[in-house]
């Protein structure tokens, strides 16, 4: 079942839990894969840029995995899962904000 997220948007995140629980009864596993960069040289990246990579790959990630833990915490049972790229082991050149 397809479920539509916007993991920028906390009302989003929160429809989506919902949403899932409501139609499975149920969730057992959460994969939190969203991420972004912008490549740019470090001095060039703007505040909205920043923005976009940390509310996408921190913020997001974050509220995601607790809307779906709120679901699992009473039921003592469920696996999340955050997945994140190589590029968060070390820095990389033009990759400033992540």
């Amino acid at each position: 079942m397809p479920l539509e997220l916007d993991v920028r948007d906390l009302d989003s995140i929160r429809k989506m839990a919902d949403d899932a629980e409501a139609a499975f009864g149920r969730i057992d596993i959460l994969v939190n894969n969203a991420g972004c960069n912008v490549r740019k040289p470090a001095v060039d990246v703007t505040w909205d840029d920043w923005n976009l990579v940390l509310d996408t790959n921190l913020r997001g990630t974050f509220f995601v995995a607790q809307a779906v833990a709120k679901k699992m915490i009473p039921r003592g049972a469920g696996r999340i899962i955050n997945i994140g790229s190589v590029t968060c082991v070390a820095g990389y050149a033009g990759m400033g904000p992540y």
